[in-house]
């Protein structure tokens, strides 16, 4: 990365919450959660497609919480002392779309716990948009009542795209102001469909590209070849099959 002037490796797909970007989906679901969290709603419930940055959004919104919140699961009795002591306890379950049904309906059967005046445990649940065909069935229709908030995460735009990738540079400590071209922004949009762990993927295959050749930019040929590289991109051929038109496209 030195090769770059970066600090660290900026386009990794561990969960790094000091890499957090708050673009605008992933914004208001982080807001939702902190609002439905704070008002003291028993299920809060955020969905997004594989790669949309849910695990990401769960470990920010744990590390924003205050030191008047418990933000682990902790044995039945010890929730009654948590109360008297005034903290509070939230449960964020991840992948929830691969659990099976009766688990949910003992993560709702826990939430039953209460005193006179408020629930003793709040359930965040974060999981892919399979999560919502799963709590459509009947069988588990007292937990989808109990759901009060809810956001579905989506994708990048184009602007916000740009925004990421500099936000990300920015945080690696980057010293080069246009290390992707525009060509390359764009290319990575098309190809990534906007969902920020693809993004991540092709840009940082695109790094090494550029530094295979002894350059300093990418430019949409090297976004080209890691499209190649990745099967789970978008390989729309005929847009990058396109002629350039000019020097400055890329």
């Amino acid at each position: 990365m030195k090769h770059f002037g970066l600090r660290e490796a900026p386009f990794g797909i561990t969960p790094d919450t000091s890499f957090f970007f708050g673009y605008q989906s992933i914004q208001e679901a982080l807001n939702t959660l902190l609002v439905a969290v704070t008002n003291g709603e028993g299920f809060i419930k955020i969905t997004g497609e594989v790669g949309t940055g849910k695990t990401l959004l769960c470990r920010k919104f744990l590390s924003t919480l205050g030191a008047g919140w418990a933000s682990a699961y902790i044995p039945n009795p010890s929730l009654l002392e948590l109360a008297r002591s005034g903290k509070r306890v939230v449960l964020c379950m991840d992948e929830t779309q691969a659990m099976p049904l009766q688990t949910l309906e003992t993560v709702r059967l826990l939430t039953n716990l209460e005193t006179e005046r408020r629930k003793l445990m709040q359930v965040v649940l974060f999981g892919q948009p399979e999560l919502d065909r799963k709590l459509a069935q009947d069988s588990v229709r007292q937990l989808r009542q109990r759901i009060v908030f809810q956001h579905s995460l989506k994708a990048l735009t184009r602007e916000e795209l740009s925004a990421y990738v500099a936000h990300r540079l920015t945080i690696a400590r980057c010293s080069h102001t246009t290390l992707f071209t525009k060509g390359a922004l764009k290319a990575i949009h098309v190809a990534s469909r906007g969902i920020p762990r693809l993004v991540n993927i092709l840009a940082h295959k695109s790094l090494l590209l550029v530094y295979g050749e002894g350059g300093n930019q990418v430019e949409k040929r090297h976004v080209r070849a890691a499209v190649d590289d990745t099967p789970a991109s978008s390989q729309r051929s005929w847009w990058f099959s396109r002629p350039r038109q000019s020097a400055a496209a890329d």
